[in-house]
């Protein structure tokens, strides 16, 4: 997995899985921080490992991941704070409330 393809589209986040059989893109729009959020790269690498690790297939565990990060991300940034909003936003882990489908591209 990449995880975050800077130069793709100002604006949007984008991030990359490369599987056996096929490569896949997901965007999502990029949200404005004052300060830049710590820690988000490790929260997409938790997530992700979480659902390899119940056994989602890697384009489900993608897709998971990217919906749950940017819920966490939406909350912390209704809370204009820099420090990711996991406990106010643990939801997200098991319900996103979003839903960016990853494409396939190759």
């Amino acid at each position: 997995m990449v995880k975050h393809l800077h130069s793709l589209a100002e604006g949007t986040f984008t991030a990359m899985l490369a599987t056996p059989k096929a490569c896949y893109l997901v965007q999502r729009p990029e949200l404005d921080f004052e300060k830049a959020p710590v820690g988000v790269g490790d929260l997409i690498t938790a997530i992700f490992t979480a659902c390899i690790t119940k056994q989602m297939s890697p384009v489900a565990a993608f897709r998971h991941t990217n919906n749950a990060v940017y819920g966490v991300l939406e909350v912390t940034q209704d809370q204009d704070t820099w420090e990711l909003q996991t406990i106010a936003g643990q939801y997200e882990f098991i319900e996103p409330t979003h839903d960016f489908e990853p494409k396939k591209i190759a």
